[in-house]
């Protein structure tokens, strides 16, 4: 796994001279992008060991497959991903600033553990994949854009004990935020420490989610009841028993 999972700035000439001429693009790609080939990955772990080293590494989330080309097999290494942030995000609470329906998970009363975040976007990469109408993910190192098909985009950033989440789409907003609170859940079995907050924006404010649920806040209950309408017309997803089988390639 450490052939892969590389400091940049300390490995990537040391990696640059353990592969061929033809490879060093693939480097570079991996490094820059954080996307690993195919041919990369059976030049460093040679050939007949990549299947294995894949099926753990999609197991422990340290990589996914990147369904978003066309033409070459490559993979997502989350934790390679450059610090090049695509929009800002505060150290206040004014968090993501782009448009949409905000959520925040905060772990400040006890810590974010190194990697839950890249796990995170590992998961939402995954599940974005499974539609063909998704676009193409934006990802760096603390904000990602992903995209869930027809259904709208969602923003993550980490930032200070916090993930903060921007849904684009109001009407799949409570939608999205269910699946997201399964893929945390789902994280969660293997991080015994992990315990967060969630809240949610409501008229400038965030406020806990449970509350937000009593008191039937707009406009996230405008969106619960826009779910609920839409769900009776389509076939119930069980998002866990998903998730079970979200790393099988």
């Amino acid at each position: 796994i450490c052939k892969v999972v590389r400091d940049s700035t300390l490995h990537r000439y040391h990696m640059q001279s353990l592969v061929p001429q033809s490879l060093k693009a693939d480097v570079e790609a991996l490094f820059d992008h954080a996307l690993a080939s195919r041919d990369l990955l059976e030049k460093l772990w040679e050939k007949d060991k990549v299947e294995f080293m894949l099926d753990i590494m999609r197991q422990v989330l340290l990589l996914s497959d990147w369904k978003f080309s066309k033409t070459d097999t490559l993979y997502l290494v989350p934790s390679l991903r450059c610090d090049r942030s695509m929009y800002q995000c505060s150290k206040s609470r004014s968090d993501i600033r782009v448009p949409g329906l905000k959520a925040v998970f905060d772990f400040s009363e006890s810590f974010l553990p190194v990697g839950v975040f890249q796990r995170l976007v590992c998961l939402c990469v995954i599940y974005s994949g499974r539609d063909k109408n998704s676009q193409q993910p934006l990802l760096d190192k603390t904000t990602s854009t992903i995209s869930f098909g027809n259904q709208g985009r969602i923003h993550l950033c980490e930032n200070d004990e916090k993930i903060y989440v921007t849904f684009e789409s109001a009407q799949n907003a409570w939608n999205h935020l269910q699946i997201l609170l399964a893929m945390m859940r789902k994280l969660k079995t293997g991080v015994v420490s992990l315990r967060w907050n969630l809240e949610l924006k409501v008229d400038g404010d965030y406020v806990a989610y449970d509350k937000v649920r009593q008191k039937k806040m707009k406009p996230w209950f405008q969106t619960i009841e826009a779910a609920q309408l839409k769900s009776s017309s389509v076939p119930n997803l069980d998002i866990s028993s998903y998730l079970e089988r979200l790393c099988v390639k």
